[in-house]
């Protein structure tokens, strides 16, 4: 999948094969879990992914592009804090313009 960025979008869960391995010394026993990679999916984690990652891309891509419209429109200075936008109040209304627009060309 791609996005208005242009960035690909992929997902690969693995399947893992898990050892426990027990460990006494001095009367405590500690349990170590080995993780195996193996060459195949898991099918439950990738279908159980998938739409949480599209919506975290959607909102990435979302984020970088009203930085970089704002600054081709020269309203800056700009902040973020995940999907919030801020400027000075004098540029507040570009920015809710700008915020809006991309989110339309999102779809």
């Amino acid at each position: 999948m791609n996005n208005s960025s242009g960035l690909e979008l992929t997902q690969n869960y693995n399947s893992f094969k898990k050892s426990k391995l027990a460990i006494t010394l001095g009367g405590k026993t500690k349990t170590l879990v080995l993780k195996e990679k193996l060459d195949k999916r898991d099918k439950s984690k990738q279908s159980s992914a998938i739409v949480p990652n599209i919506i975290h891309s959607l909102d990435a891509s979302h984020l970088a592009q009203v930085i970089i419209t704002a600054f081709e429109n020269n309203t800056k200075p700009i902040i973020t804090i995940h999907d919030c936008f801020g400027t000075h109040p004098n540029l507040m209304e570009k920015l809710i313009e700008i915020v809006k627009i991309e989110f339309i060309k999102l779809i």
